[in-house]
């Protein structure tokens, strides 16, 4: 209406115009201006702002994955990619081409103040989160499944928007904690593609070579996903959402509601769908005979084998569900499992293969997409090793597929199971996005004229260096492995008076913790001529210099213990009536090698 009413005005205004004699000969420009006009509103320049008119601020917050944010409505350029949870304020809206709704919104990217367009489909105002439900019956079933209040402020939002939906939730017994342990316990236990950002990746111990700045691949293409990527996919709270995400969670017990349509939309498009063979049945079939939902099928075997192109279903024996697909090579391990299952037909292959996924997951709890990745219910075989898929993705983009099943999302009616764990933080975990590279090591670590001991090690985060008496400064110099850390606490160092001056070097990396090096510098000198009947260093006077003595030692300095009589004259290794550091270093020199006590 406001859009007519403009129009109008302009149309009257023009009117006018063309009918004053005065303007007579301007009529043909004034009548294209204004066809001009009139197609730039049609076609959106309004609602991009041509007209302004008032528009009070909304605050709200990203809702999706990856999301871009673009100069103008569907087509602009790509300013950055946001996620979940990240703050934005809603300044202006407009339809855009596409049949979406597009929000402009000011957010705040890497410390910078910007502006830009995204698509409201992928943008939760803060208002939802919060939208009371008047809907008692409603409130009742979510007391009685024990959801707790950080789960039933996405609820409402949803059963607001999808009357039909209704949540169960399946309460693990499982503290959060104890189920990030479990997961993370084995490095290869969750994998993602080499491809995505960094802080995507693991850094535990197997997973990152830091000598060569790389991330080992555990099957070919893959490699271990970071702690912070797994907390954020394991929380069910991520994934409340108005999209196809939720559908991690839809119950995949067979239903009847199921359909052959159904099922040639998952596939349309696809190697399967194009085959001319009747695939839509072999899927339908195998779901009512197992149990198990025909939908997710389709979806499973379409994410597993690229809609039917991989080398596991396009030779003479196929493994639609990848079923033992492992080792260095996938694809061979999953045909070998097919032939001797004789598998040499796809709807063998499929009638087969679902058994299996009925068998082995559905009918021992985990029913979910969610759950066949984490496996956080105890089906008589314990908790976290029983997954089919290692890839920490899958749920979420099975999720897509099995979507495309409905002919209205909607409005259908779908069960969705929700694991709920016990003292689970308030807010939901935050998804990384960085790509800046981890590595905090150094390369060489040096004092200008002195050696270190121990020497140089870029695992070592310790070293002691002994340097004369009247020494009142000294030059520190470190690289990183990287060129892209910065290292900071090298150069000139001015020594204290006092007999030892610790000088911090850190090194900070582009992404992830700072890594700290210390170098303990002690003033001191060794007496020329020590009398030759002591054995200096061998505190305990066993006949050896080594950890006993060194121990021994450390002790004495700290204040554990005190050294006396003769175990203090071996200790006072450079003879001048203390031991201190001096000492120390003496002796940690002498058992590594670097420098002898006489």
């Amino acid at each position: 209406p406001d859009k007519d009413s403009k129009l109008l005005d302009l149309k009257n205004h023009i009117s006018k115009k063309i009918n004053n004699p005065i303007n007579t000969n301007n009529k043909k420009i004034i009548s294209i201006l204004c066809i001009i006009a009139m197609l730039l509103c049609f076609f959106g320049v309004d609602r991009y702002g041509l007209f302004a008119r008032a528009y009070e601020p909304k605050p709200a917050t990203v809702n999706g994955i990856n999301v871009n944010v673009r100069t103008s409505p569907v087509s602009g350029s790509s300013i950055c990619k946001l996620n979940t949870g990240h703050e934005l304020t809603i300044v202006n809206e407009a339809n855009g081409f596409d049949g979406y709704v597009w929000y402009n919104v000011d957010f705040t990217y890497e410390t910078n103040s910007k502006n830009g367009w995204i698509r409201s489909d992928y943008v939760r105002k803060s208002t939802e989160t919060t939208a009371e439900v008047t809907d008692q019956e409603f409130e009742a079933k979510l007391d009685e499944q024990g959801f707790s209040e950080s789960y039933k402020s996405y609820l409402r939002t949803l059963h607001v928007t999808h009357p039909n939906w209704s949540f169960k939730a399946l309460h693990t017994g499982i503290k959060w904690e104890d189920a990030i342990d479990g997961q993370i316990a084995i490095t290869s236990r969750n994998l993602i593609p080499a491809s995505s950002v960094n802080s995507w990746k693991s850094l535990a111990p197997g997973a990152y070579d830091w000598n060569n700045n790389k991330w080992y691949e555990y099957e070919r293409g893959w490699v271990a996903a970071s702690e912070e990527l797994i907390r954020y996919y394991m929380d069910p709270r991520n994934f409340l959402v108005d999209d196809t995400r939720i559908l991690m969670f839809m119950s995949l017990d067979w239903t009847g509601t199921e359909t052959k349509e159904g099922i040639n939309r998952i596939l349309a498009g696809t190697a399967m769908g194009n085959s001319g063979e009747d695939f839509a049945s072999y899927f339908y079939e195998a779901g009512q005979t197992h149990n198990i939902s025909a939908y997710h099928l389709a979806a499973r075997a379409k994410q597993e084998t690229a809609g039917g192109k991989s080398g596991s279903v396009t030779g003479q024996y196929k493994n639609y569900f990848n079923i033992g697909a492992t080792g260095s090579d996938p694809v061979a391990a999953a045909v070998e499992y097919a032939k001797s299952k004789g598998w040499d037909t796809a709807k063998k292959s499929i009638l087969g293969g679902a058994g299996f996924v009925a068998n082995s997951y559905v009918r021992v709890g985990q029913n979910s997409l969610y759950l066949q990745k984490f496996d956080v219910v105890d089906g008589g075989n314990g908790f976290y090793w029983h997954q089919y898929m290692g890839n920490v993705l899958a749920p979420e983009s099975e999720s897509k597929f099995l979507a495309q099943a409905f002919d209205n999302l909607n409005t259908s009616t779908i069960v969705f199971t929700i694991p709920v764990f016990e003292e689970m933080p308030e807010n939901p975990a935050i998804l990384p996005s960085s790509n800046g590279n981890p590595n905090n090591l150094l390369e060489s670590l040096s004092v200008d004229g002195y050696s270190l001991t121990p020497s140089f090690n870029k695992f070592k985060d310790s070293y002691d260096v002994i340097v004369s008496e009247d020494t009142t400064s000294v030059n520190v110099s470190a690289t990183a492995v990287l060129d892209s850390s910065s290292v900071s606490g090298t150069g000139t160092v001015t020594l204290n008076d006092s007999s030892v001056t610790t000088v911090i070097i850190t090194v900070t990396p582009t992404y992830g913790n700072s890594r700290k090096y210390a170098l303990n510098i002690a003033k001191g000198n060794v007496a020329p001529n020590p009398p030759a009947s002591i054995s200096y260093g061998d505190i305990n006077n066993d006949g050896n210099r080594n950890v006993v003595d060194l121990v021994m030692m450390k002790k004495h300095i700290v204040g554990i213990s005190t050294l006396s009589g003769e175990q203090f004259t071996r200790g006072d290794i450079n003879h001048d009536g203390v031991i201190n550091v001096v000492d120390l270093v003496l002796l940690k020199k002498h058992i590594v090698g670097l420098q002898i006590i006489s």
